[in-house]
């Protein structure tokens, strides 16, 4: 409903999960995103390519699905000096992929980041593309809407951070029984770096908040 409604633009949508729920219902609601991934048909099996330059070609017209810790459906192929990431279901991913003549296999596991090394994955691949995108959406937006988020990554924290200090008009709306418990009981975020006044809180989560107070929200 907030999606579709005419005078909110969502610049983009960042999760941290690794499942495809979000995927599942903006398609369910027909909702048109782009997530990096051109889609391809080959041997009667759908699957998407990843080519980072997507996000600038949907940019006006797209919302953007951006997954920072991967995904069950991301896989990574290579061999002889090519890599590519596909996106496809755990249940049916190709083997192998042909890329200018070059075969190239699937990597046994799917793509996704966990707790051990996760900051120095942020700088590698196809990570590193979501994190500079999140970074360029952060400097298009004014309010960042946060559910289902407890402030436990440093990476995101410090965008987050930062994004506060570039400008005193800029929001953090927060859906949550105790938003502002969540935040100030956070180590990372006791600093005199943010200001209260630029948080804002909905006592609710995202499954029952009420999407008019979510609109009035980002229409201020």
């Amino acid at each position: 409903e907030v999606l579709k409604h005419p005078e909110i633009r969502v610049d983009s949508i960042v999760t941290l999960n690794h499942d495809t729920l979000l995927e599942n219902l903006l398609e369910q609601g027909e909702v048109p995103y782009e997530d990096g991934f051109q889609n391809v048909i080959e041997d009667e099996v759908e699957y998407g390519i990843y080519d980072p330059n997507r996000f600038g070609e949907g940019s006006d017209s797209h919302l953007h699905l951006l997954t920072p810790h991967g995904s069950i459906s991301w896989w990574l192929f290579g061999g002889r000096g090519v890599t590519r990431y596909i996106r496809a279901s755990a249940q049916r991913p190709p083997d192998e992929l042909t890329v200018e003549d070059t075969v190239i296999e699937r990597f046994p596991k799917p793509s996704v980041l966990t707790s051990f090394g996760k900051e120095e994955s942020y700088l590698n691949d196809i990570f590193l593309d979501m994190q500079d995108e999140f970074a360029r959406s952060l400097r298009r937006v004014k309010r960042v809407v946060v559910s289902g988020y407890g402030f436990g990554d440093r990476g995101v924290n410090r965008r987050l951070q930062n994004w506060l200090r570039r400008d005193s008009e800029n929001r953090l709306v927060i859906l949550h029984a105790d938003g502002f418990g969540l935040v100030a009981g956070n180590f990372f975020w006791q600093s005199d770096n943010w200001k209260t006044e630029q948080i804002e809180v909905i006592r609710n989560h995202l499954c029952s908040a009420d999407p008019n107070a979510l609109k009035r929200q980002l229409l201020k």
